[in-house]
């Protein structure tokens, strides 16, 4: 993840949680970063480059699915001991904020008549 200060200003003042209606607190917004770093180190990934690559795929949640399956199957490299239930939805969903920031992100800086 290149851009952490971005992500964490996104998180706790434009993105709104559907729960709350409000932006992250700052605590749960380094909640989703550490979750996104621990992916990127537990997949030897980089988030922005599955998510910024050029030449997108037509469907735009094709990467962020791709990346959702390999999570899932790759348990043994997140040392899970089984005590959570909810483990992966939380790197999941912390992934996907950090996809639909990187969207997000992507289309401000295209002009608008391209997209």
């Amino acid at each position: 993840m290149k851009n952490i200060d971005a992500f964490r200003e996104y998180l706790t003042t434009s993105y709104v949680s559907n729960r709350t209606g409000q932006p992250l607190k700052p605590t749960v917004a380094h909640d989703v970063i550490s979750r996104c770093r621990r992916v990127e180190k537990a997949l030897h990934l980089e988030l922005d480059a599955i998510f910024r690559q050029k030449g997108a795929p037509r469907r735009k949640e094709a990467p962020m699915e791709k990346l959702a399956s390999k999570i899932k199957s790759s348990h043994e490299k997140f040392n899970y001991d089984g005590g959570n239930r909810f483990f992966y939805v939380y790197l999941i969903t912390a992934v996907r904020h950090y996809y639909r920031f990187c969207r997000r992100s992507s289309l401000a800086s295209v002009p608008p008549n391209s997209r």
